[in-house]
């Protein structure tokens, strides 16, 4: 068919060499080789090879050639060659080789070359960012990448690496207490933020979760840390930060472990306990941060 206006479907495929104006329904495969102002709906792969004002939705792939302006929903994969003005939502794959302005929602994996909304997804990547990527792990090329070495009140070595944007980046740490018959270790995650104060200040409020280990995994402690650092930026590549923080922790109360502490604070360090497992304090933490 050389154009289609209206509603064309069909139990297999819908295949239109021109424009539609309307909507493509099929339980297999639409394709418009034309530009699609409406909808392409299938059961399995939608493709417009020209621009797309619409919807598609497709139950395995969508694919655009050019523009997306609206929406793609799938199962599986959502490709688009150019930009995508709107939301890309599917189960594992979103990809755009050109500009997101809108919204990236998947299962598994977003991609966009240039981000100017949000990823949301368990892993979420692109080469720039003026956006926000929110997900288990977010790395932007032309990024925030940076690799920090610590101490706070409960564990004397900590290194952290952070990677998103400067508005909201992920946080990946380990720390650890080395001391004979008093060891103690931790692994943490969560999110953060760099503010620019001015030049060569900034503050950036963090969020983590911390698994404690104290010499038995089927009884890993949890801590809740909220943490706000004032930055002193030395050169381009070193800052140097300290500040307040907020912990809340859960102690599971396991028996000794030879070689590990039972508690993670100095003693007599002043805690508020909410009952026999539940506390928490005041802290801080100071450090150096690189990259």
């Amino acid at each position: 068919m050389d154009s289609a206006a209206g509603m064309q479907v069909a139990g297999v495929v819908n295949i239109v060499k021109g424009r539609v104006t309307g909507l493509q329904g099929a339980g297999v495969y639409n394709l418009s080789i034309g530009k699609v102002t409406g909808g392409q709906i299938s059961g399995v792969v939608n493709t417009a090879i020209d621009t797309i004002t619409g919807l598609q939705a497709g139950g395995i792939i969508n694919s655009a050639v050019k523009n997306v302006t609206g929406a793609q929903i799938s199962g599986i994969i959502n490709l688009a060659v150019k930009d995508v003005n709107g939301l890309q939502a599917t189960g594992i794959l979103n990809t755009c080789a050109g500009s997101v302005r809108g919204v990236q929602f998947s299962g598994v994996i977003n991609y966009a070359t240039r981000l100017r909304g949000a990823q949301i997804g368990l892993v979420n990547i692109a080469d720039s960012s003026s956006g926000v990527g929110i997900g288990l792990f977010s790395f932007v090329l032309k990024g925030y990448h940076k690799l920090s070495l610590s101490a706070n009140e409960a564990f004397a070595y900590n290194v952290t690496l952070k990677t998103g944007t400067h508005w909201l980046y992920n946080i990946y740490s380990g720390g650890a207490v080395m001391q004979q018959g008093n060891n103690a270790y931790t692994l943490g995650i969560g999110y953060g933020s760099e503010l620019p104060i001015s030049k060569r200040f900034s503050i950036n409020p963090e969020l983590t979760g911390h698994a404690v280990y104290l010499g038995n995994w089927s009884e890993v402690n949890s801590m809740v840390r909220l943490q706000l650092n004032l930055n002193v930026h030395i050169g381009r590549y070193i800052s140097i930060f300290a500040g307040p923080a907020y912990s809340g922790y859960w102690d599971n109360k396991q028996p000794k472990v030879e070689g590990y502490k039972t508690d993670i604070l100095p003693a007599g360090y002043k805690r508020t306990a909410y009952n026999a497992n539940l506390s928490s304090w005041i802290g801080w933490n100071a450090g150096v941060t690189i990259f």
